[in-house]
């Protein structure tokens, strides 16, 4: 009877094990940069706006995206004018544009990108990074993830860590 006992907590321990530390129970989106991650609840909804100066044209650029649900959609951009790697007219994206200082404006976009989007500022020149109204250092690569899956174990040990922030969303 005692053996039966300790081979029932055994495997009720290696079950929660098991739970804890390998099955991703929780639903969170995330943005991920370097090592520091910032999550929420996978059903908050939250911006990340990316600004820099075009390497070309030298005008600043802002593109604002955001995290709903298990969806990341484009739903701002603005940029200085025709050029190198730039829309050349605000006609060839097909959405209601606004003339602004020193450039265009698309507003009100909602192009969807998936559930997974990575955007490198490594060559980027005096990159900002904007996370629901905060502003994060970048480093490099920023992975934007919606309604990913993790264990409890891995939120844990990012926070333990100090790596891990929880987004303001609404």
């Amino acid at each position: 009877m005692v053996g039966r006992r300790r081979l029932f907590l055994l495997l009720a321990g290696l079950a929660l094990a098991a739970v804890l530390f390998a099955i991703p129970v929780v639903r969170v989106s995330e943005v991920e940069v370097g090592e520091r991650v910032l999550v929420a609840g996978a059903g908050a909804r939250f911006t990340v706006t990316l600004e820099y100066l075009h390497s070309v044209e030298l005008g600043r650029v802002a593109e604002t995206y955001e995290v709903t649900g298990c969806e990341i959609r484009l739903t701002r951009l603005a940029w200085p004018g025709h050029g190198a790697g730039l829309p050349s007219s605000p006609g060839d994206l097909e959405a209601p544009t606004a003339t602004g200082d020193g450039g265009y404006i698309l507003e009100n976009l909602s192009l969807r990108l998936g559930g997974a989007l990575s955007l490198s500022t490594r060559y980027m020149i005096s990159p900002r990074l904007v996370v629901s109204g905060s502003e994060i250092a970048t480093g490099g690569l920023v992975e934007i993830r919606a309604c990913t899956g993790r264990s409890v174990a891995w939120l844990l040990w990012q926070w333990l860590r100090g790596s891990l922030d929880v987004i303001a969303g609404s």
